[in-house]
């Protein structure tokens, strides 16, 4: 769903309380609104229950768990000061009602579980805690099996350890990173960047992705963190740097620029679409 079309729609229906500068600032908000709106505007256009299929459109999971089909509540969002779920009595200013199915919630800070949270019941009268963890890991070039499974146990085990024994729950993973393994695991959805355009839109996973990579693209450094990465660089070379710009891979980058560091894991998006030439003129590959 385009960014522009929901905000459109948002600022004519109100569907979600949303602060000009909250999108793309802090991550978690972002998802938290993002799920509160898809599930508002499908009330507002009189649905009363979906699959996890089409709440999370492209999201990897089994069949069993993507059929699943939830009961709908309008949703809010809260931001908790406390860390669920070692700390049940959650509060941002006033108690925050979590388990009424209304609510979408922002964990407390360093919360070792889950990111984001809600409750909600599905149409055989079970509910679920559905447990949203972000994974932007810029260290490895892939997000693994393993990193999935980890996630989910942690998730398991904060309930398992909890009050909560009366949910069952469910973990969605959200990572800039590709994904590799499994795409049929037990109780986990899985966004990665490979699926982000089928689950926010074309517009919104653009967005997203530069977002949350710009802080490793040297495509869009400034001078000062150019001359930090490239060794023994000048004024009057870092002027041929930038006018080398863009480059579309970390072996172009480092073709062009021995000198840099080769230490950190580099993103190049959105120049980093090889293979056509508005992204990767010849000219670029071969400087």
């Amino acid at each position: 769903m385009p960014f522009f079309f929901v905000c459109i729609y948002n600022d004519i229906l109100k569907i979600v309380d949303v602060n000009n500068n909250m999108y793309w600032q802090e991550w978690e908000l972002f998802v938290a609104h993002h799920i509160s709106f898809y599930v508002n505007l499908a009330i507002k256009m009189g649905k009363n229950e979906l699959s996890l299929r089409n709440l999370h459109p492209g999201a990897y999971g089994t069949k069993e768990n993507l059929d699943i089909v939830m009961k709908l509540k309008e949703l809010g969002i809260y931001k908790s000061r406390e860390q669920f779920p070692l700390n049940l009595n959650l509060t941002h200013g006033s108690e925050i009602p979590w388990n009424n199915g209304h609510c979408v919630v922002v964990n407390g800070t360093s919360a070792e579980s889950s990111d984001i949270f809600y409750v909600m019941e599905d149409v055989s009268g079970v509910f679920y805690l559905i447990m949203g963890q972000n994974q932007w890991d810029y260290g490895s070039k892939k997000m693994t099996e393993k990193n999935v499974s980890d996630e989910d146990e942690k998730n398991f085990n904060s309930v398992e350890h909890s009050e909560l024994q009366e949910y069952r729950d469910i973990t969605i993973i959200f990572t800039t990173q590709p994904y590799e393994g499994s795409e049929n695991l037990p109780e986990i959805l899985i966004v990665s960047k490979d699926n982000f355009k089928s689950y926010f839109g074309p517009v919104f996973s653009a967005r997203a992705t530069f977002s949350l990579t710009r802080d490793i693209n040297p495509n869009f450094w400034d001078i000062n963190r150019l001359k930090n990465t490239i060794k023994g660089i000048g004024d009057v070379s870092m002027d041929t740097v930038i006018a080398k710009r863009p480059y579309i891979s970390e072996d172009h980058f480092h073709n062009v620029n021995p000198g840099a560091d080769k230490r950190q894991k580099l993103d190049f998006f959105p120049f980093d679409v090889q293979g056509t030439e508005i992204y990767a003129p010849d000219h670029l590959i071969e400087n």
